[in-house]
């Protein structure tokens, strides 16, 4: 019975690690040298998630700052 329970902890934990590092659906990861490439693009919105005072601090142009907390509240 120890070993099951151990067993379904571990896969627990498991699945718990995955699912923080799988990206979220829509959203995708790409390299500076590809964002750079996109800055021309008028197509494309640039969304900088920082808070404003870190986004103060250092941001480029083309980002538009929506701090994380906020996102779920924008309308598309």
């Amino acid at each position: 019975m120890e070993l099951i329970i151990q067993w379904v902890f571990i896969i627990g934990i498991a699945w718990f690690v995955l699912n923080r590092f799988i990206p979220v659906k829509g959203v995708s990861n790409i390299s500076a040298l590809e964002a750079k490439k996109k800055f021309r693009d008028k197509d494309v919105q640039f969304v900088d998630v920082r808070t404003p005072g870190e986004y103060k601090v250092n941001h480029r142009k083309p980002f538009k700052n929506i701090p994380l907390y906020q996102l779920p509240q924008q309308e598309k």
